[in-house]
C-alpha cells in the first residue's frame, strides 16, 4: 500500500487518492486549505485531479481570516 507523508506524519493511502479524497478523509474542507505538494503549491481547481503518489510529500494549511 503505498505511503505518503502529510505535515510530517506517514499515512498509508488507496492508490487513486486525490488531494480531495486526502483533505475530506482529514475532516478538512477544500475551500479553506493551502496545499503544498513536493513542494510547490496547488491550486484548489487541481486538487480533484491530482492523484497522490507512494512517497509523496504533502503540507496542509488551514487558512483562516482574522482581522
Amino acid at each position: 500500500m503505498p505511503s505518503i507523508q502529510v505535515n510530517g506524519v506517514t499515512r498509508e493511502i488507496s492508490q487513486e487518492t486525490t488531494v480531495v479524497c486526502l483533505l475530506k478523509s482529514l475532516s478538512l474542507a477544500p475551500a479553506v486549505c493551502l496545499v503544498e505538494l513536493n513542494g510547490t503549491v496547488l491550486l484548489r481547481s487541481d486538487f480533484p485531479s491530482t492523484t497522490l503518489e507512494d512517497g509523496d510529500k504533502i503540507e496542509v494549511f488551514r487558512v483562516s481570516a482574522g482581522g
